[in-house]
């Protein structure tokens, strides 16, 4: 107790009493915030600082620095984390993850499937998905990593924060034909989905996502105007498509034809949170349509949150690292 009692607060590897910066005193003499216990380990050389990374291409505009920086900050970790700019999945295992300091890296496009064949695991819900962005070395091994994937938490968890039940009623909607949408598959059906509909530009891009997934996940394709009209209402759909560019004519004339299918509880989560507004929320949530949208940026801090986690062992605080995400 007392000060003779904060060293064994700092060392003691479980279930230590702490306080926090916001309550007017301390409920014992002596106690430590997260904070003042991180920051003691790693100035008496109890806790190591570590780099972490965002890879891929283009990660300039990416807010998972910001993310995790703040978290690194609000929580005393003496961690860094930073940008690393490639389409080269070796490079990163050579440059990056072989480094004694490496503490885990954030994996973005287009290198989520390349950065597997130098994985020695992968988590279930990688597995499942076929895509990887989170990446942390296996704990006693030298030079073997393992894989997972936390955006379909993002995807999961922003829902939950907006409403959506856990048990999904009704059908669920993915538009677009990339690794992101893997993701989405495997949220709707953990979150009990009837039947999940994708749509992408390019229709042939899905057969493969459909032949992925177990024949126990009722996907079906819309790759004509007859298959969009048999479609029935759709409660829930996860936009993965870039959220920069304009939308095709022709797919944005079946994205109209969908939206009007929607249930009396309908919401729309963009997964691009790049610009904050993108051209298919606009079309959700307008007077025609109105759908309820969720924004990207909730989507890129619940999968950080999640990612936090798998690499520090400590979920952020939610507030900092979201406020840290949306302001620019």
């Amino acid at each position: 107790m007392s000060e003779l009692g904060k060293l064994s607060r700092v060392v003691n590897p479980v279930l230590t009493p702490i306080t926090h910066e916001l309550l007017p005193n301390s409920s014992a003499p002596g106690q430590l915030s997260i904070k003042q216990i991180n920051e003691a380990l790693y100035l008496t050389g109890g806790l190591p600082s570590k780099k972490f990374w965002v890879v891929g291409s283009p990660v300039t505009y990416s807010r998972s620095p910001a993310l995790h920086n703040t978290g690194y900050k609000e929580l005393g970790l003496p961690h860094e984390f930073k940008y690393f700019e490639t389409t080269n999945a070796e490079k990163v295992y050579n440059e990056i993850m072989k480094a004694s300091d490496f503490g885990g890296c954030a994996v973005t496009i287009p290198l989520k499937l390349d950065i597997m064949k130098y994985l020695s695991e992968l988590s279930p819900a990688a597995k499942s998905i076929g895509a990887v962005n989170t990446v942390t070395k296996i704990p006693g091994s030298n030079d073997s990593f393992k894989g997972d994937n936390t955006d379909w938490l993002g995807i999961k968890n922003s829902l939950l924060r907006h409403g959506v039940s856990s048990k999904v009623h009704g059908n669920g909607l993915i538009i677009g034909g990339g690794g992101t949408s893997r993701a989405a598959v495997y949220a709707l059906s953990q979150m009990g989905c009837s039947k999940i509909y994708i749509l992408n530009r390019t229709a042939s891009k899905l057969i493969e996502i459909k032949e992925h997934f177990a024949s126990d996940i009722e996907i079906e394709i819309l790759d004509s105007e007859e298959s969009i009209e048999k479609v029935e209402s759709i409660s829930v759909i996860v936009s993965t498509i870039p959220g920069y560019n304009e939308i095709d004519a022709t797919l944005q004339s079946k994205i109209k034809s969908l939206l009007a299918k929607g249930t009396s509880s309908k919401t729309l989560l963009e997964a691009s949170y790049k610009p904050s507004v993108t051209p298919i929320m606009e079309l959700a949530a307008s007077k025609e349509y109105g759908w309820k949208v969720i924004p990207g940026r909730d989507m890129l801090v619940n999968q950080g949150v999640d990612q936090f986690a798998i690499f520090t062992g400590i979920l952020p605080p939610y507030e900092p690292v979201y406020n840290a995400v949306v302001s620019e």
